[in-house]
């Protein structure tokens, strides 16, 4: 297995392991005052990036900005169980040939210009899901401690961070 695929099933297995282990009211829990989005917001959000790559990729366009924000994966973890298995089971195979294919992609960044087409790979465009999927980890690891529930250390963190601290564990 290609290793940008090993460690963008690691992290959605992740959040699957986390968000077995929450109650209902915990992932769909909000807090206008201190945090207004949910564990199962940010899982959707994380959900549709991928659906984005998935549903884009056989047509050499990924348009991150058309995601369907389905509100059942929001407020049901077992459905957001269900697709991040089924995102899942569609990269596991897929190949250097796949991760070389060249894209466009599109995605809204704010400014009131309109978004050209970017060229990328499907490579980069993993790399990008991994990063992006791990901030919002880190989100709902805020979300999780401001309930009272310790998500795993390792858990929100960069891949990079995680070998750094690692490292410097074993030189002190």
């Amino acid at each position: 297995m290609e290793p940008i695929i090993h460690d963008n099933i690691g992290a959605l297995q992740q959040g699957i392991n986390l968000i077995s282990g929450i109650s209902p009211v915990l992932y769909t829990y909000t807090d206008s005052k201190r945090f207004p989005s949910s564990i199962g917001s940010h899982i959707r959000h994380n959900v549709d990036h991928y659906k984005s790559l998935l549903k884009g990729y056989p047509k050499g366009n990924i348009d991150y900005d058309y995601r369907s924000r389905d509100k059942k994966i929001e407020v049901e973890s077992s459905e957001a169980i269900a697709i991040m298995e089924q995102i899942i089971e569609s990269i596991r195979d897929w190949d250097s040939t796949i991760l070389a294919q060249p894209v466009n992609v599109k995605m809204d960044c704010g400014s009131t210009e309109v978004h050209p087409w970017s060229a990328s790979t499907i490579y980069r465009e993993l790399q990008f899901l991994l990063s992006h999927t791990i901030h919002h980890y880190a989100l709902i690891g805020i979300i999780c401690k401001l309930q009272g529930y310790e998500a795993p250390k390792e858990f929100g963190v960069a891949p990079s961070t995680l070998k750094y601290q690692s490292q410097n564990e074993c030189v002190q």
